[in-house]
């Protein structure tokens, strides 16, 4: 899968030139705010609000509808336009697929979704 914050079709033609996807296969391509409208927000898994409300610890976060993105995970191969809170978004909907998920990283805007990942993958210039 690419993730980017480009815009949509320029990271399609960079995910076909990695063999992400490829013309002959059916692939899905969103950009970060059609993927939100499809997963919902995120949620805490106790009291089931955007903004917790849990006394004490929270639960872990939560996709509202973790169902719509495992229906559509198969194909699903770009996220375009993606921000921050897109690409958190992403990597917890992965993980309530019950996916180990790398995210190779480099910025700031990144760091939400390397500190969600499985095994993230810092990448800087000090």
């Amino acid at each position: 899968m690419l993730v980017s914050s480009s815009n949509l079709t320029e990271t399609t033609m960079r995910a076909r030139n990695l063999g992400v996807n490829s013309l002959e296969e059916e692939s899905l391509s969103l950009t970060g705010e059609e993927f939100m409208t499809i997963i919902g927000d995120i949620q805490c898994s106790e009291c089931k609000k955007s903004i917790c409300s849990c006394s004490g610890r929270p639960g872990p976060p939560r996709v509202k509808n973790v169902q719509n993105l495992r229906h559509m995970q198969k194909g699903f191969r770009v996220l375009g336009e993606a921000n921050s809170s897109h690409k958190y978004a992403l990597m917890v909907g992965l993980e309530n697929s019950d996916n180990l998920v790398a995210y190779l990283g480099y910025g700031p805007e990144d760091k939400p979704a390397l500190a969600q990942s499985y095994l993230p993958i810092s990448v800087g210039s000090n």
